[in-house]
């Protein structure tokens, strides 16, 4: 039987500076007879002609040796990694068109730097923090790393076998790719702790009293009180929120105990330390933030906003971002009451995702206006960069860096 083997055709020299487009086609058996056949002729050829027949011939050999190819023992060739390559340049600037695509697939190398996982339409990807390279990942929704950042929980879809029904659970993969597993039945929107020993989740996407802890590897899966888990910076305890038309904020132990209320209040956001919680409150379209005190539920005003606000986020202790209702991202700091916009012509939506190390911010936005949104990164100087283009987007979050 022939082999096939083909040589890529490729612009500008190949590494080895070899031909380019060359096509051999032989079965190794009919090259030597075919070797041996022509051999028989160099006598009556002339002399000259005989040795460029013969350093032809020989080129021939070696070629039908390279067809014949490694014997049993010859060690295979690795099979690359599903990691992302390394990255290419990096992406313009917003305005640009859309960047390359890295698939998983067929990466070699990981790329530097942390990660981001996000939700596109019903697919989680990740991608490098410049957009250089982009990959699927796995179906599904609501990304969440383990705090080594080497695995991801997400909200999955399977295929129960007896009921012959579709159900929501929580699947667990290896970041660089591979087989997932459903870890807890029954589950959507987990929440990894910042320990990596336990993972809050719900098992209703409307339900204020629906919140759910479970160890990393899916026992012990107990109901704690509220709803929309928020994992304190220690894991030490879970901000959840009740209330049917108002939110009301409580924080309580990870086994249900200890439950505190704190009172009502919009877009929650742990202090760095863990100490307080941010809030909103609105009336009309101007919004007074505040911090509330978890050992004493003492309340400290921070700043008003003359917009009505959609997100909040901590950069450090005296610095907050926050995202303006359809409108730009914003960073104030807090000791001077200076505010300065991030962004200029895009609704911005939660939620608001620092890196490790607190140097960017990614979230998602639209056009002023638009409904689709993409992703995006900026620092907290204001130069945001585009990550995608399709819209969709929805749910980023940073790859930890473990200490």
């Amino acid at each position: 039987m022939a082999t096939h083997v083909r040589v890529p055709r490729t612009r500008g020299a190949l590494p080895d500076g070899g031909l380019r487009g060359l096509v051999i086609i032989a079965g190794t058996s009919d090259m030597f007879a075919f070797l041996n056949t022509r051999q028989r002729h160099l006598d009556s050829v002339p002399r000259r002609s005989s040795r460029r027949l013969a350093a032809l011939l020989a080129a021939l050999a070696l070629l039908a040796g390279a067809c014949a190819g490694p014997g049993p023992s010859a060690t295979p060739a690795p099979t690359p990694s599903a990691v992302p390559t390394t990255p290419a340049a990096p992406a313009t600037a917003a305005t640009a068109g859309p960047g390359p695509t890295a698939s998983a697939a067929a990466a070699a190398t990981p790329s530097p730097g942390p990660l981001i996982a996000y939700t596109l339409a019903s697919a989680v990807r990740l991608t490098t923090p410049d957009g250089s390279s982009d990959w699927y990942l796995a179906d599904g929704s609501s990304p969440s790393w383990s705090p080594d950042g080497q695995r991801l929980a997400f909200a999955c879809r399977t295929v129960d076998t007896v009921a012959q029904d579709r159900l929501g659970d929580i699947c667990v993969t290896a970041a660089g790719g591979g087989d997932g597993r459903v870890l807890i039945r029954d589950g959507i929107a987990p929440r990894w702790s910042p320990t990596g020993e336990l993972i809050a989740f719900a098992r209703s996407p409307i339900d204020l009293g629906d919140v759910w802890v479970a160890r990393s590897d899916g026992s012990n899966i107990v109901k704690v009180p509220g709803g929309s888990p928020a994992w304190s910076p220690d894991g030490s305890w879970l901000l959840v929120l009740t209330g049917a038309d108002s939110p009301v904020m409580n924080v309580v132990r990870p086994d249900g105990s200890d439950f505190r209320e704190l009172g009502p209040g919009w877009h929650a956001a742990w202090s760095p330390d863990g100490a307080r919680i941010a809030y909103s409150s609105c009336s009309g379209s101007s919004c007074q933030v505040a911090a509330v005190a978890i050992a004493d539920r003492t309340r400290t005003e921070l700043f008003t906003s003359k917009s009505p606000i959609g997100a909040l986020l901590w950069l450090s202790a005296d610095q907050m971002a926050y995202a303006i209702e359809d409108g730009d991202l914003v960073a104030i700091d807090l000791a001077r009451g200076e505010a300065r916009s991030l962004t200029d012509g895009l609704a911005v939506r939660g939620p608001l995702a620092l890196s490790p190390g607190g140097a960017r911010i990614a979230f998602t936005a639209s056009a002023r206006g638009g409904d689709s949104s993409d992703l995006y990164v900026t620092s907290p100087d204001g130069d945001a960069t585009r990550l995608t283009w399709s819209g969709g987007a929805r749910e980023p979050t940073w790859q930890p860096t473990p200490q």
